[in-house]
This record gives structure tokens, sequence and C-alpha cells, in this order.
């Protein structure tokens, strides 16, 4: 069974939880992993009363024996997180798993748009939505005990008109921010919009391009996105990526997974599948310094032009290692 993110949570305020239930395997499907708002979905739903595997830290073989076990009898419901972080021999194993299973417990999980090819009947799809639809926004913000007048919908669409998709994380955020904000919701929206709502797509796609040190992808991508914010919003902004992507290699190169983990929420996803070992912490903490002395230096009338250069100059630095390295 395919349905859509509207219908399904439709179906969880109607109390109409009867197909749901009786699915084995209930997949999340679309173009990125939402965190923030399953986070959410699982603490508001008492359907969501859910046992979490980390499929990037657990392995299929062992997670077998336990999804077959049920407690004095008592249907459980698991949530498979990260599997879209597995590297492809362990999503090949946690694939052939799934497909496979068939009870007694219920395991739910997110998995990109086309992962599974021809998904068991018995499946429950939820696709996610790839545009900006506000229909939804009123459903989660009742679904999440935080329902939005007709006048805070009429000013965050307003706000969001030039916006092509929005996310359901962003969306989650908005509605926290809007219930907060009360009376003061359009001052908020004109100020600090710019740090709820990023465009997750170019930037990501901006990020990959940067740790792979593609020039000419990056490039096009920057040409585009630099004047939508202010070289002190880049400047956090890059300094984030490179603290994280410090520590994400650092704990890689000792071993230690479970906080290399914690610390690559809003890294790319080929930075921590692959393009990690292109690079040693080292070159990374000398990137951030730089960056902090460019910060300083903007704060004290240097060109703003300095950004565009430390950007290309951190990306040219390493092109030739990682042509060596790829060879």
């Amino acid at each position: 069974m395919k349905i859509d993110l509207a219908s399904f949570i439709a179906r969880l305020q109607k109390g109409d939880m009867d197909a749901i239930v009786s699915c084995p395997i209930l997949w999340f499907s679309g173009q990125a992993n939402q965190s923030v708002f399953f986070s959410r979905l699982l603490r508001c739903s008492p359907l969501f009363k859910a046992c979490v595997l980390d499929a990037s830290l657990f392995e299929p073989a062992a997670a077998r024996a336990q999804l077959a076990t049920t407690f004095l009898g008592k249907q459980q419901f698991f949530w498979l997180s990260s599997l879209d972080e597995c590297n492809a021999a362990a999503l090949r194993s946690w694939t052939d798993l799934l497909e496979s299973y068939c009870g007694p417990n219920r395991v739910a999980f997110f998995a990109r748009a086309g992962a599974f090819k021809k998904p068991p009947a018995e499946w429950m799809e939820v696709v996610i939505p790839d545009k900006k639809e506000f229909t939804l926004v009123r459903q989660l913000a009742h679904l999440f005990a935080m329902p939005l007048d007709d006048e805070k919908i009429r000013l965050l669409e307003e706000s969001l008109a030039t916006q092509q998709t929005l996310s359901l994380d962003a969306a989650t955020l908005l509605i926290d921010y809007a219930s907060l904000a009360g009376e003061s919701l359009p001052e908020f929206l004109d100020s600090c919009m710019c740090e709820v709502i990023i465009p997750d797509t170019p930037f990501f796609e901006l990020a990959t391009s940067f740790f792979a040190r593609d020039i000419h992808r990056f490039l096009g991508i920057w040409r585009n996105l630099a004047t939508w914010y202010g070289p002190q919003f880049w400047i956090a902004l890059w300094s984030e990526q490179l603290f994280r992507a410090y520590f994400y290699v650092l704990a890689r190169h000792k071993g230690l997974f479970a906080e290399a983990k914690r610390i690559s929420w809003r890294l790319p996803f080929s930075f921590t599948q692959r393009d990690w070992k292109l690079y040693d912490p080292g070159s990374l903490r000398r990137a951030h310094r730089n960056l902090m002395i460019l910060d300083h230096e903007l704060k004290n009338g240097a060109s703003e032009f300095g950004l565009d250069l430390f950007l290309v100059h951190f990306m040219k630095s390493q092109r030739g290692a990682i042509a060596s390295a790829r060879q």
C-alpha cells in the first residue's frame, strides 16, 4: 500500500489505526531524511512508542533475532534509524532482512525513494512530499498539539512565497516558532526567517561540492546563493561545517564510530560516506582557524571578497591530493 504523508497523518488524527498496525513494515520514502520531524512524530503519537535501532551501528544479523521476538506475546514497534547512512554492503544486508520480514513486530524507517524497487504488498509506503504544502503544515501543527490560526498560516505563506520547497524539518521548526512568537510573529519572520529556513537542497549540494573540492560545480551553485545572506551568515555556516568535519574525521581515524555519528548532523552524505577519507584533521583545523581570522578581518573593514578567496583556496589546496587518492 502506498499513501501520501497527508493521508497518513489524517489517519493518525482520526484514530484509523487498523491498516497501519496490520503492516509489518512502514516505509517513509522521500528525497532526504527529516530527522527533526521523525523525532517529533515518535514522541507525539502513542502509535510510535518505539524501540530505536541504529542501522549504522547495529548489525542486521543481530537485529533479526530481536525483531522476531515479542515481549510476553505483545507486538513491539521498532524505529530503524540511520538506514540511509549505511554503506553499500550494510544497506544490502538490511534490505534483504526487511524484504523478507513478515512479523511478528512492526518496523518503521526512512529510506530514499526508490530504495526498494518492488516492496512487498504487505508494506505501507508513506511518501514524503518534495514540494511546499501548507495544508500539511496545518496538519502537522494539530498533530503536534500546536495548532496555528488562519492569520499565522497566512503570514507563513507570505514569508515563504519565494520558496519552492519546504522540508518537514523546516515546517516543524516554523510551527514551534510561530506558536512561541504570538503577536510578534511578523517581526520574527522579517528578521529571523533566514536562521530557520535554509534552502536544504542547494545548501547540501554546495557543501557536497565544497568538501569534494569540485570547484566548477561549487562556483555554479555559490554564484546563485552567495547574495541570499550576508557574509556573517556564511562565516557561521562554513565554521560549523569545518568544525563538524574536523571532529568527524578525527573520530573516524580513531575508530570512534558512535562519536562520529553524533557530530555528523548537517554534514553532506558523500562526506560522511566517502570524502572524509581525503582529509586529515590538521588541514580542517587550519582551515577553521583561517576562517576565524577572516571573520575578525571582516569585522574590521576588510573586503567581503575575502570569503570567496578563502573558499576557492580551500578547494584548490588539496585538489592534487584528491586526484591521486581516487586513482
